[in-house]
């Protein structure tokens, strides 16, 4: 079941966009990228219009929406993405509600595709929780030159749908037989 679905289409938008306050360039935009592409998506821009980042200019840049998988079993996230950059990455996380952050591939996981690919995540871990989907864009200064940098689309959650909320707290020991003595 199709539990939370965004291709940016829709001009409101729960998404919240902000930049880390030491570097506070390249943040996040949502639009069509150019008057001839239909398409909208989610995109670092340097004027927040136009697809391309300013690699001389280091960043840091968010793109977080809350989601509540208090009813949802065995979620799963897609999204398309790509970053055509090597020196500049991408990187997914999952806020808890407890404030922890937790990577789901990985440091610098998207980087170096030109194409839009798909990429799927078990969020098995998170059902039964309320949690922040965060998108993270990182440019380190590496030259003076604009290039593309870090797009998403397509973002959506699949699961199974519970009337009653999953459960979803950790076993920390295996229960055990106690033998009478």
């Amino acid at each position: 079941m199709l539990w939370f679905y965004e291709d940016f289409q829709n001009h409101q938008t729960a998404w919240q966009i902000f930049n880390d306050s030491q570097y506070p360039d390249n943040p996040w935009n949502i639009s069509s990228p150019t008057p001839l592409e239909q398409n909208r998506f989610a995109f670092v821009s340097y004027n927040r219009k136009d697809p391309y980042v300013d690699m001389s200019t280091p960043a840091i840049s968010f793109l977080t929406h809350d989601i509540d998988l208090t009813h949802i079993a065995s979620p799963v996230l897609s999204f398309d993405w790509k970053s055509p950059e090597s020196s500049a990455f991408g990187e997914v996380y999952i806020k808890k509600m407890n404030g922890e952050l937790q990577s789901l591939l990985g440091n610098r996981a998207f980087k170096n595709n030109v194409q839009w690919e798909t990429r799927t995540i078990d969020l098995n871990t998170f059902a039964g929780r309320q949690i922040s989907l965060i998108f993270k864009w990182v440019n380190q200064n590496v030259g003076q030159f604009f290039n593309t940098g870090f797009c998403v689309d397509n973002i959506a959650i699949t699961g199974n749908y519970c009337d009653t909320p999953v459960e979803n707290a950790p076993v920390l020991y295996p229960a055990r037989k106690m033998s009478q003595q």
